[in-house]
């Protein structure tokens, strides 16, 4: 099935990956992370969020910044 990306960004549940992929999931009341697969490996997995999800759209681009302190220290860091 094709996805097809309305106004707001969100595509149909039926379009979204089923490879484990971490994506955002939409749902009528919350909006959080999550993957398909779980322990039984099947299903939506978005932690402490009861329902099914109704659309998905793909994670945005992590902010390039530069870290410092703990995550300098621990090496957090991107590495090139």
């Amino acid at each position: 099935m094709k996805a097809t990306l309305n106004k707001s960004g969100w595509m149909d549940i039926e379009t979204a990956p089923r490879d484990g992929s971490v994506i955002l999931l939409r749902g009528k009341k919350a909006i959080a992370d999550g993957w398909f697969g779980g322990l039984t490996g099947a299903g939506w997995v978005w932690p402490y969020i009861y329902a099914e999800p109704l659309y998905w759209m793909p994670l945005p681009e992590a902010p390039n910044v530069e870290l410092s302190g703990a995550a300098e220290w621990l090496g957090l860091w991107d590495r090139e």
